[in-house]
C-alpha cells in the first residue's frame, strides 16, 4: 500500500516503504533456489505473450494496469494465473504497532485476516479497501488504499497474516487464452491510495463504474408492438452498481425517481417508429435498448343511408 503525503513528507515516507519494501522482497529471495545459466540454458515458449500497461494518473494516487494475453502460435492455451498483492503499512499506530484491515465487496466493514483466510468475491467488477486499523482517518504516515478489478477472481488466499506491517494474499484466475492473436484475454486492475477513506473511495469507485454497465429494463411499450395512438408513454428502470448519470429516451434526458423508474412520452409518426432508450454512469458507459412500435390510426368509417324519392 503505497503512503502519499500532500503535506511534504511524502519524500520520507516513500523512502520508508521503499525500505520496507526491499526488507520483504530479500526474504523473499531467500527462500527460492539460486538458478544458475547451465540449469537453465534455453526457454521454451508457452505459446503466449503477455502485454502490460501502466498508466499512473491523478497526481500518482492512481495506477492502472492492464495485462493483455495473446496466442503466439494460433493455438488457444488455458491459463492458471496467481496475482501476489502484497500490502505495507508504517509505524504509527499504538507503541509502533500495525494491523491491517481489509473490506471486500458485500462486506460492511474492515476486518484483520489470518494466514490461509479464503474469500470468495462476488461475480464481476468490485473493490477491495485497505487500511491501518489502528490508525485514525487521514494518518499521513499510512495511508489508504483500494485494489479495483475489472473481472472478479474465483478466489483470494491470504498468504500472510494482516496483524503486522506486511501482508500478502493471491489473486486466483482461470481463463482460456483465444487462438486468434488479434484477440486477447485480459485482465484491468486499478490500485489508488491517499490520506482518507472519503478520497480513496473517490478514486476507487469511479474506477470500478468504468468496468460495469447500467442495468436497463423497458417495461412498455413492448417490442414490435402496434398501437392506434399517436402518443406512446415509455416507462421503464435503470440502475447502476456505482452511480447512475442519466436516461435518455430518443436522445432526450428524462427524470428517475430514487427507485430508478422513469417515465416518458414519445409522439408518434404514421407507419414504423423506433424509440432509443439509453442508461449512462458516471464513468460514461451505457446500456441501449432499441424497440419498434407500429402506429396505424384507425379508420374512421360513415355509412350513408340512401334517400328514397
Amino acid at each position: 500500500m503505497t503512503t502519499i503525503d500532500d503535506g511534504g513528507l511524502a519524500e520520507d515516507v516513500s523512502a520508508r516503504v521503499r525500505r520496507l519494501r526491499a526488507r520483504a522482497h530479500r526474504k523473499e529471495m531467500a527462500r527460492l533456489p539460486v538458478t544458475t545459466a547451465s540449469q537453465c540454458a534455453s526457454f521454451s515458449s508457452t505459446g503466449v505473450a503477455v502485454n502490460r500497461t501502466i498508466v499512473q494518473s491523478d497526481g500518482g494516487h492512481v495506477v492502472s494496469i492492464t495485462d493483455a494475453y495473446t496466442s503466439t502460435d494460433g493455438r488457444p492455451h488455458t491459463l492458471d494465473l496467481l496475482y501476489e498483492n502484497n500490502q505495507i503499512a508504517g509505524d504509527s499506530g499504538p507503541s509502533g504497532q500495525t494491523a491491517i484491515g481489509y473490506e471486500f465487496p458485500g462486506q460492511g466493514g474492515f476486518a484483520a485476516h489470518v494466514l490461509g483466510d479464503i474469500y470468495t468475491p462476488p461475480i464481476g467488477a468490485g473493490t477491495i479497501f485497505i487500511k491501518d486499523l489502528l490508525t485514525f482517518d487521514g494518518d499521513p504516515f499510512t495511508g489508504q488504499g483500494a485494489i479495483t478489478y475489472s473481472t472478479a477472481p474465483t478466489q483470494i488466499l491470504f498468504n500472510a497474516s494482516s496483524g503486522g506491517q506486511s501482508s500478502d494474499f493471491t489473486m486466483h484466475y482461470a481463463g482460456t487464452v483465444p487462438a486468434n492473436e488479434a484477440d486477447a484475454l485480459t485482465y484491468h486492475f486499478i490500485y489508488s491510495t491517499d490520506l482518507t477513506g472519503a478520497a480513496v473511495a473517490a478514486e476507487a469507485l469511479p474506477a470500478e463504474d468504468a468496468f460495469i454497465t447500467p442495468t436497463l429494463k423497458v417495461h412498455h411499450p413492448a417490442v414490435r408492438s402496434r398501437t392506434p395512438h399517436s402518443i406512446v408513454t415509455v416507462t421503464g428502470t435503470a440502475s447502476d452498481q456505482i452511480m447512475l448519470r442519466t436516461v435518455t429516451v430518443n436522445r432526450r434526458v428524462v427524470p428517475t425517481a430514487a427507485n430508478g423508474s422513469f417515465k416518458a412520452t414519445v409522439a408518434l409518426k404514421h407507419g414504423p417508429n423506433t424509440i432509443t432508450v439509453t442508461a449512462t454512469n458516471e464513468a460514461g458507459k451505457m446500456t441501449t435498448a432499441k424497440l419498434s412500435i407500429v402506429y396505424t390510426p384507425l379508420l374512421c368509417v360513415v355509412r350513408h343511408r340512401a334517400r328514397r324519392c
